[in-house]
C-alpha cells in the first residue's frame, strides 16, 4: 500500500472503529506518561517498547476495521468491567509498603480491562482482539517493564544455567550446577541478574515484529513463532555461559573485564537474533510463492 492509501485507511478507521482508536490514544499517553515518571536507570529499553507501541497501532490502524457491537460482545464488555472493579478493590486492600508494586500492577491491570471493555462495548469482538496486544503494550508491559525483567530474570536464569550444564555434559565436561552456579572441579561461576539476558527482551521483541510484519501469514502463525522467543533466549544465554565459564577456567577473572563481557554479550545478540530469523523460515514466512500464485 502507498502512503495516501495507508492514511485513508486511517481515516477511515478514525471513523468506524472511534472508540477504540480514542482508547488506544489514551492508553498510549498513559503508559508513556508513568514510564517517564518512574526514576529509570535504562531508558533505551522503554525507547524500544515506544517505538514497537507506535509502530504496532501505526500498522493496525491502517488495516481496514469495521465496528459490529453483538449481544455477546456487551455481556462480555460488562463481565471486564466487573472484573475490573473487583482488581481495583484488591488493589485497595494491598497497604503494606511490601505491596506497593502489587497495588500499582492490579491498577494497571484494572485500567487494562476498562480500556478492553469500552473496545468491546462499542466497536465489537473483532476490532477489541486487534487492539487488546496494543492495550497490554501501552497499560501494563511499558509502565512496568522493569519489575516485569525482575520477575521472570531468576528463573529464566535457573532454566539457562540447567542448559548450559546439559549442553556441557554432552561434550564431556564434568559440569554440575546448583540453583544459578555452575561447578567445575574447584571452580565456580555464579550467572547474576545482569547476565540473564532478559534486560534485552525489549530489542529482541523489536526485531521479530520488523520480521513478522513483512509478512502475509496468518495472524495465529506469527503468535505461535513469537512465543517461541523466550526459548531462544534461553538456548542463547546458556550458550554464552557455557563459554563464559569455557574462558573462565582459562582466564579467570579476566573474562569479568569490561571488554570480554561486552563481547560476549554480543555474542548472545548475534545467536538469538539469528535463532529467530531461522525459525522465522522454519514458519514459511517467505511470501514469494503466495506472490507467484497470484500473478498467475
Amino acid at each position: 500500500m502507498t502512503m495516501s492509501e495507508n492514511w485513508n485507511a486511517i481515516r477511515q478507521n478514525l471513523n468506524s472503529v472511534k472508540t477504540s482508536v480514542v482508547v488506544l490514544f489514551c492508553a498510549c499517553l498513559f503508559g508513556i506518561i508513568e514510564y517517564c515518571l518512574w526514576g529509570r536507570t535504562h531508558w533505551e529499553e522503554g525507547a524500544l517498547l515506544m517505538a514497537l507501541l507506535f509502530l504496532g497501532a501505526y500498522d493496525q490502524l491502517r488495516r481496514p476495521m469495521m465496528s459490529a457491537t453483538t449481544k455477546a460482545s456487551r455481556i462480555t464488555s460488562w463481565l471486564l468491567l466487573i472484573a475490573a472493579g473487583l482488581v481495583m478493590l484488591l488493589s485497595s486492600s494491598l497497604t503494606t509498603e511490601e505491596l506497593s508494586m502489587g497495588r500499582t500492577l492490579c491498577k494497571n491491570c484494572a485500567i487494562f480491562m476498562l480500556a478492553s471493555a469500552l473496545s468491546l462495548r462499542f466497536d465489537g469482538a473483532k476490532p477489541a482482539l486487534s487492539f487488546f496486544p496494543l492495550f497490554l503494550l501501552a497499560i501494563v508491559i511499558l509502565p512496568l517493564y522493569e519489575y516485569l525483567l525482575l520477575e521472570f530474570s531468576y528463573p529464566m536464569r535457573l532454566v539457562s544455567t540447567a542448559a548450559s550444564a546439559f549442553l556441557a555434559r554432552l561434550f564431556m565436561v564434568p559440569v554440575s550446577f546448583e540453583d544459578t552456579t555452575l561447578f567445575w572441579n574447584d571452580q565456580a561461576i555464579t550467572i547474576t541478574d545482569a547476565c540473564s539476558g532478559i534486560s534485552l527482551l525489549s530489542l529482541l521483541f523489536f526485531l521479530e515484529y520488523l520480521i513478522a510484519r513483512k509478512s502475509e501469514a496468518p495472524a495465529w502463525k506469527k503468535w505461535c513463532w513469537a512465543s517461541l522467543l523466550l526459548i531462544w533466549v534461553i538456548v542463547g544465554n546458556a550458550l554464552r555461559q557455557l563459554l563464559t565459564f569455557g574462558l573462565f577456567t582459562i582466564m579467570g577473572e579476566k573474562v569479568f573485564e569490561q571488554t570480554p563481557h561486552f563481547l560476549l554479550g554480543c555474542l548472545f545478540i548475534v545467536v538469538t537474533s539469528l535463532l529467530i530469523w531461522f525459525s522465522s523460515l522454519f514458519f514459511n514466512f517467505d511470501n514469494k510463492p503466495q506472490e507467484k500464485e497470484k500473478k498467475e
